[in-house]
């Protein structure tokens, strides 16, 4: 059986998945010390990378179709690549297409990831399993932000929130902490480098502010550097962050430049 799981991992360009994983006969202990060691690392929700694979363009596409749920395949420039059609070369951002998901959870998973308790950002990634009511990420920036919330550890945020103000609805963001009121966005240079992308952005984090939220946005080089939005991060969740209403920190890096 574990030699079949090998065998799986192979074709999968190095990865394997946490219900692959248990299927093969593998614990949740057994997990953890893979994961503890540095024999696997995450790469996605629920998604394992073997330690000394090589780092490839497939791997990265496999591991956000991995993520995303069993309905998910490649999509747009990522499939054409991968039919060898003219014009499209396997490098650069990773593309995948999945169902719309429903935001439902097993409540009796969540329950034993308790605040405070040891190793709880490698238990919320081993929790974090694609059942039929997960809500995957949308990109491979939305997948490396919630890898990088296991691998450091913070509060897991509600993905896919519906923000408003007293008028009504504003618009879907990609991360949340309602609690904190705090919205994240993750912006790709192909979806939000122009100017009326721009302008469409501001407007709306203008609105979100005046309500009271604290909009951060986050791109590339934020999420696969990740020190400063972490350090960042546990400031505001911890209360000791600033003006939430006033300029993001993406904001200020603009001003100042």
């Amino acid at each position: 059986m574990k030699d079949n799981f090998i065998l799986l991992a192979e074709r999968q360009h190095g990865l394997v998945t946490i219900g692959q994983a248990r299927a093969a006969g593998l614990t949740r202990s057994a997990i953890l010390h893979r994961l503890a060691s540095g024999r696997w690392e995450p790469v996605g929700v629920g998604v394992y990378r073997l330690a000394g694979t090589p780092r490839t363009w497939e791997q990265r596409l496999n591991a956000l179709v991995l993520a995303s749920g069993p309905s998910a395949a490649a999509s747009h420039r990522s499939a054409a690549a991968l039919l060898a059609i003219p014009g499209f070369s396997r490098s650069g951002a990773v593309e995948v297409v999945t169902p719309r998901p429903r935001r439902h959870r097993d409540p009796t998973d969540r329950a034993l990831a308790q605040p405070g308790r040891k190793g709880i950002g490698v238990m919320r990634v081993l929790l974090d399993e694609r059942s039929a009511g997960h809500v995957p990420p949308a990109s491979e920036l939305e997948a490396c932000f919630v890898a990088l919330v296991g691998r450091f550890g913070l509060p897991e945020p509600v993905r896919q929130f519906d923000a408003g103000d007293g008028t009504g609805w504003v618009g879907r963001v990609d991360f949340a902490y309602p609690t904190a009121k705090l919205l994240i966005e993750l912006d790709s240079h192909r979806h939000h480098s122009s100017k009326l992308d721009r302008e469409a952005d501001a407007a709306r984090d203008r609105r979100l502010r005046a309500a009271g939220w604290r909009v951060e946005r986050f791109g590339w080089e934020d999420v696969t550097a990740p020190q400063r939005v972490v350090a960042l991060l546990r400031a505001i969740l911890s209360g000791v962050g600033d003006d939430p209403t006033g300029p993001s920190v993406s904001d200020r890096h603009q001003l100042a430049g």
